[in-house]
């Protein structure tokens, strides 16, 4: 079946344009006919010239996302919008960034923007940000990359291995990425994993509860300084005391 965008998502396209300072789409985007693919919780728009995709994928983005909200214990009552397009040239044409993937939380229904149909990085964003609000970065892309793959996975290596490897090389400290810039210069290659591996300590260590109510408290829109003090709270210990205990659970 072929389709074009619905206005309501064209508004939220054109609404992130904007942000990027872009202009409206074209009549041509407008009006090109996507590929399009219905599940029960997912509505897939596929670039024409998408090669990407096994029709296995659909299958697997209702099962991740069923299993993301059992593991998480929460409900999610919109749909989720997928427009997959031809590469990341294409997503710089549509959404003014040339990136594997991005999200948001509209008001009627959840988007992401990937080269993949399944892409369940981006999907862990769409829930997290309509349940629980938006984190700062290291919760926001640290749970992402924790759940978003079987395996607790990052380009195919476990999580833990990638964090050891880079304390080896340079030792990176909680209080430096915890602002809400660009994680300080570090490189997502780094620092998804290594926030990751963070979140997996404290949620064996302190519990999924713990985990939950730290990510909800832990904005944004607070300054970093503000961001250390729920965390040093939460976990009733001095943020260097945190980093020293994170560094020996990596290394045991």
């Amino acid at each position: 079946m072929k389709k074009k965008l619905t206005k309501e998502l064209i508004f939220e396209i054109e609404r992130f344009r904007n942000f990027k300072g872009l202009n409206k789409l074209s009549q041509a985007q407008k009006s090109r006919m996507w590929k399009f693919h219905k599940t029960e919780h997912f509505d897939f728009y596929i670039h024409p010239l998408n090669r990407r995709v096994n029709p296995r994928d659909f299958e697997k983005t209702e099962e991740h996302f069923e299993k993301i909200l059992n593991f998480f214990n929460l409900k999610y009552d919109k749909r989720i919008i997928v427009v997959c397009v031809k590469d990341r040239d294409e997503m710089q044409k549509l959404i003014g960034m040339a990136t594997n993937g991005v999200a948001q939380s509209c008001k009627d229904f959840g988007i992401y923007f990937s080269k993949f149909v399944y892409h369940p990085h981006e999907m862990v964003h769409v829930i997290m940000i309509h349940s629980l609000n938006k984190s700062n970065k290291l919760f926001d892309e640290g749970l992402a990359t924790l759940y978003g793959w079987d395996g607790e996975l990052f380009k195919g290596k476990h999580i833990d291995l990638h964090t050891k490897s880079i304390l080896r090389k340079k030792p990176i400290l909680i209080r430096e990425i915890m602002d809400d810039g660009q994680f300080n210069g570090y490189p997502c290659k780094i620092i998804y994993p290594y926030s990751a591996s963070f979140l997996k300590y404290i949620r064996e260590v302190y519990g999924m509860k713990k985990l939950k109510l730290l990510y909800k408290k832990i904005r944004r829109k607070n300054k970093t300084l503000g961001n250390i003090k729920i965390l040093e709270r939460g976990l009733e210990k001095k943020i260097g005391q945190i980093q020293r205990d994170f560094v020996n659970y990596i290394k045991r």
